[in-house]
């Protein structure tokens, strides 16, 4: 994830792709600079997808990227108002 653009991403959609390429991609591309936020991103759609409890799962395997929080949530807001 570390190092990806928001254009190299896939949301699912065309219109999540088209508001994410304008409205989204500061954040993303921000996140992705980041090591801890870009490890972040893994930890929650890699190591800790399907767990039970995130935040949990969250810090037992990935305590080094919770700092990453704020640049992440940010990103996931903007794309959370893309797809309502």
């Amino acid at each position: 994830m570390l190092g990806l653009t928001c254009g190299e991403l896939d949301f699912g959609s065309e219109p999540a792709n088209t508001c994410a390429a304008g409205t989204c991609c500061t954040g993303i591309d921000a996140c992705f600079a980041d090591p801890i936020c870009a490890g972040l991103e893994y930890c929650i759609n890699g190591v800790c997808q399907g767990a039970q409890n995130l935040d949990d799962c969250i810090t037992q395997n990935c305590p080094d990227c919770q700092g990453g929080g704020t640049l992440h949530n940010a990103w996931v807001e903007c794309m959370n108002g893309c797809v309502g």
